[in-house]
């Protein structure tokens, strides 16, 4: 409250954060805090990236729910799956590997993994594309809440696909697990993950495993995100501001 003014009522738009329970073969695997909307993407994204499946071959069915903001995903026959391995996680917006594996575990997976090589990028083409990334994000413009994760294509020039969440792993997962569940995952195109925020090292990882060449974000990275970037090969572009980016 601002000294010798009055407080005023006021409307404002505000992102909209709810739960998503993701169950496979009707038990519980996890449950994330997440935006509404693509929840079959989010949960495809989410188990590629958890190392459940590699493929949309692994996916039998998405299954009808006897309960809200719930996603029942039936594994094909054949796919190594136990309830053992069920994690009954708890994942927060803010957090994209609070109670999952272990870092060392990720870090394992990611040191025998090489992703699709690319030259050095257009400094240009990056920056117009993360400015078009930001024009159409209408949540974040709305409400000033979300986080966008978007695929650009090196050939085409195009953003194939962007996502808005209150979680930028959401966000990211959502992208991924829509290529996926188009049978495109390891993504074979030359794609470019485009960030509204931070690069964390959750955000690496999922982006090797879709076999994603280049991050391009408008935050910083972290010293586990550059670590990691390196370790499969990925070209890290980060702190765009106008006119400049940082390639680490």
């Amino acid at each position: 409250m601002v000294p010798g003014c009055d407080p005023q009522p006021c409307t404002d738009e505000v992102a909209i954060e709810e739960p998503l329970a993701i169950k496979i073969n009707g038990a519980h695997f996890a449950t994330l805090m997440r935006s509404p909307g693509r929840e079959h993407d989010l949960a495809a994204g989410f188990l590629a990236s958890e190392s459940v499946i590699d493929g949309v071959d692994e996916i039998a069915a998405f299954k009808e729910c006897d309960a809200d903001n719930t996603v029942n995903i039936a594994l094909a026959d054949g796919v190594d799956f136990s309830l053992n391995q069920s994690r009954n996680l708890v994942v927060s917006s803010s957090c994209g590997v609070c109670g999952s594996r272990s870092v060392e575990e990720l870090q394992r997976e990611l040191s025998s993994n090489k992703v699709a090589q690319l030259e050095d990028l257009d400094i240009e083409i990056l920056l117009n594309a993360l400015n078009e990334m930001r024009s159409r994000q209408q949540l974040f413009s709305a409400t000033a809440g979300t986080h966008g994760v978007a695929l650009f294509d090196l050939k085409s020039k195009l953003i194939v696909d962007l996502a808005e969440d209150v979680g930028r792993h959401n966000a990211a997962d959502k992208v991924f697990g829509k290529q996926l569940l188009a049978d495109n995952y390891p993504i074979a195109q030359p794609y470019v993950m485009l960030l509204s925020g931070r690069v964390s090292f959750d955000m690496v990882q999922k982006a090797a495993r879709a076999n994603i060449g280049a991050i391009c974000a408008v935050g910083m990275p972290t010293s586990l995100a550059i670590e990691s970037a390196k370790a499969v090969g990925m070209k890290l572009y980060a702190w765009a501001r106008e006119g400049s980016v940082c390639l680490y």
